[in-house]
């Protein structure tokens, strides 16, 4: 079963109807949190979404799928990105909206936690665990070094003028026993529509009737609200190993308005045998415009209609799909010429920490 297959997403087998975002050097979370004005009254794991599903113009707005005419020569190629990314998010609530429901309090003296959650994926399955979340300091990346946390929910450790961020790790207890499901850490909290910042891993292999065994890893960072940064990794399952690794990268640049929107995607296919090799993508588009530019480097990948051709800096017309002057692209500070793609990820991108640093049982 999959998720991700649905709409228009269907039609690009290519895409598998998967997520993924980007380049460590787009996003860094993991630099100094900058000393907080207020604090959440409880933890939000936030959602990382930077919004590419849509654009805005003079005469429409709505979906970036409903605003591009279909049958355009570069029709598909303007809305899959965007559809994707959509769809990244979508898997990403699934996860994380019901760890904000648990209603964790921002507290120093919280440095654990345990509560009932419910998950619920895309057909309405449900599965209610017990978590239990430990708060303490730890090596989520595995460099030999802790990631210098709070040791509590609150990034203000008491007496503390300082913050620091905040570190998690979560079990949820299943019919077979306790098992890992996610580990992060906090860089700033989630206050108001300032998500802050952060890293998490997620497994699924605790829920495999809900999930199927998917990975996934995210970076954000959304402190400046004009410029924003989401990284996300994901794989998929095979009969035998992962069948797909995604990697997406999505910025934004300027506000909400008139933000310049870039996603950048590299799709690797590893089952033996492969249905395709790898796909990979960049796509740029300014909200209130109606212009859209892209380069796709194809290998071995197909739609319904054929093998994907590969396009470099090509500037299309949103609304008809039909290419047009490249300085159209220009002049709107969007041409995508000299971006480079993101590294395909890799099984290393979305596994959980060493049962060293991320215990196998809770330690509480």
């Amino acid at each position: 079963m999959s998720l991700f297959r649905s709409g228009r997403c269907r039609r690009w087998i290519v895409l598998f109807g998967i997520a993924a975002l980007g380049s460590c050097a787009g996003v860094n979370p993991a630099a100094p949190p900058a000393p907080p004005a207020e604090l959440p009254a409880a933890l939000i794991f936030p959602v990382p979404s930077i919004d590419v599903s849509k654009t805005t113009s003079a005469s429409a707005s709505g979906s970036l799928a409903a605003f591009v005419a279909p049958g355009g020569r570069f029709s598909e190629e303007i809305v899959q990105g965007s559809d994707l990314a959509t769809q990244g998010d979508a898997i990403l609530g699934v996860f994380l909206n019901p760890l904000t429901d648990l209603k964790i309090p921002v507290d120093p003296s919280f440095s654990t936690f345990e509560g009932p959650v419910t998950f619920t994926n895309h057909v309405g399955e449900t599965v209610a665990l017990n978590a239990k979340i430990d708060f303490s300091d730890f090596d989520l990346d595995g460099d030999g070094v802790a990631e210098g946390c709070s040791g509590s929910t609150s990034p203000l450790p008491t007496g503390a003028t300082a913050p620091r961020p905040v570190c998690y790790r979560i079990w949820v207890e299943t019919e077979e026993g306790a098992q890992r499901l996610m580990a992060g850490v906090f860089n700033q909290l989630s206050l108001g529509t300032n998500i802050g910042a952060g890293r998490y891993v997620v497994n699924t292999s605790a829920l495999p009737t809900l999930f199927g065994g998917l990975s996934l890893s995210a970076m954000y960072d959304h402190r400046d609200p004009l410029k924003k940064a989401t990284d996300l990794f994901l794989g998929y399952p095979g009969m035998t190993g992962f069948a797909l690794f995604a990697h997406i990268f999505i910025t934004q640049q300027g506000p909400d308005e008139s933000a310049i929107k870039t996603l950048i995607m590299s799709n690797t296919f590893v089952e033996d045998p492969p249905l395709m090799d790898s796909f990979r993508s960049v796509g740029r588009f300014k909200e209130g415009a109606d212009f859209w530019s892209g380069t796709i480097q194809a290998k071995g990948a197909f739609t319904q209609e054929g093998l994907v051709e590969s396009i470099a800096d090509v500037c299309a017309q949103i609304s008809t799909g039909n290419e047009v002057s490249r300085l159209d692209c220009v002049d709107l500070g969007i041409d995508v010429f000299g971006v480079t793609f993101v590294d395909f990820a890799t099984e290393n991108d979305v596994s959980l920490p060493s049962s060293a640093n991320f215990p196998d049982l809770p330690i509480f």
